[in-house]
C-alpha cells in the first residue's frame, strides 16, 4: 500500500521536520483534496498519519515531563536542548491541533472570514470529512483520543484548541 510505504519512516523524523511536514503538506493536502477523493485517498492517509501523531505527541509530552522533573533542568538556560525541544513540541502540538480541526471541519472552517466557511453562528461545524472520519472506527478513536489527550497537554493554546474540537465532536 502506497500510504504505508510513504509513512514508513515517519518515526525516524526529528520533530522540526515532522512539524514542517504537518504545516506545509498535511494541512494543505486536507484542505485541497477534492470531496470525491475523501474515501479513496484522504481517509487511507489519515488512518496512517493520525494514530502515529497521537502516539508521537504522547511520547514527546512524556519526555518533556520527565525532563522537567529532573533536578538538573534549568528553564533559564535557553541554550539547552530540553528548552528547544519544549518550544518545538509546543508549536508542533498547536499546529497539529489545527490539522485535526481541518480534518473535522473539512478544512473549510479554518478561515472564519471566508464566506464559504463551514460555520454555524461563528463556531466551526463538522464537515463531510469530519463525518467520514468519525464514522471510521480507527480514525474516530484516534480523533477523539487526540482531542482528549490534548486537553491535558501542558500548553494552553493547544488545550484550548482541543477544547473547541471536543465541543464539536461531543454531540456525535
Amino acid at each position: 500500500d502506497l500510504s504505508q510505504s510513504v509513512f514508513a519512516n515517519l518515526p525516524g523524523l526529528p520533530d522540526f521536520r515532522l512539524r514542517a511536514m504537518n504545516r506545509t503538506f498535511f494541512k494543505s493536502f486536507i484542505n485541497k483534496c477534492p470531496v470525491v477523493c475523501y474515501t479513496s485517498v484522504l481517509l487511507p492517509v489519515l488512518r496512517q498519519l493520525c494514530p502515529f501523531m497521537l502516539l508521537h505527541m504522547k511520547e514527546r509530552w512524556n519526555y518533556l515531563k520527565k525532563v522537567r522533573e529532573n533536578p538538573s533542568f534549568d528553564e533559564d538556560n535557553t541554550d539547552s536542548q530540553e528548552v528547544l525541544d519544549d518550544v518545538i513540541i509546543r508549536v508542533m502540538a498547536r499546529e497539529y491541533m489545527d490539522t485535526v480541526k481541518a480534518i473535522l471541519t473539512s478544512g473549510k472552517a479554518s478561515d472564519i472570514n471566508n464566506e464559504n466557511s463551514n460555520t454555524v453562528d461563528g463556531a466551526a461545524a463538522l464537515g463531510l470529512l469530519g463525518e467520514l472520519a468519525l464514522a471510521d472506527g480507527t480514525l474516530s478513536t484516534c480523533m477523539v483520543g487526540t482531542c482528549l489527550s490534548a486537553l491535558s497537554w501542558p500548553d494552553s493554546p493547544a488545550s484550548s484548541k482541543a477544547c473547541n474540537l471536543v465541543e464539536l465532536i461531543l454531540p456525535r
